[in-house]
């Protein structure tokens, strides 16, 4: 039965919070390896399926973290750990392009009204 499961929606890349999107694809992953029994084999395995469902872009985001010791590329909680902190750090971009363009709008609002 656990292997008729599917396997979690894409990432999406392109999400315009990528804090969230990957707070819960992380979340479905987690749910999926525990289901399929994928937490009994091998974590290098598991980290392949991880960069496997990731694809192409989950792949060079993963080839720029540097791991204390290089074992914990191939386990699981350190990746996911690591994803997790970039995409946290990708929030932190988003909301500084919003306050900017927020003071933009302020700016252009207040040239607009002759002030």
């Amino acid at each position: 039965m656990a292997t008729a499961l599917k396997f979690p929606d894409p990432f999406k890349f392109s999400a315009l919070n990528l804090a969230l999107e990957w707070a819960q694809w992380r979340q479905q992953f987690e749910w999926f390896i525990l289901a399929t029994r994928k937490a009994e084999k091998d974590e290098e395995v598991i980290v392949e399926v991880l960069l496997s469902l990731l694809g192409r872009d989950g792949v060079k985001i993963y080839e720029t973290f540097s791991f204390a010791d290089a074992n914990d590329a191939k386990k699981t909680v350190p990746v996911l750990d690591h994803f997790t902190d970039y995409f946290d750090h990708s929030k932190v971009k988003y909301l500084t392009v919003l306050v900017f363009i927020s003071a933009i709008k302020s700016r252009v609002s207040c040239l607009t009204r002759g002030l």
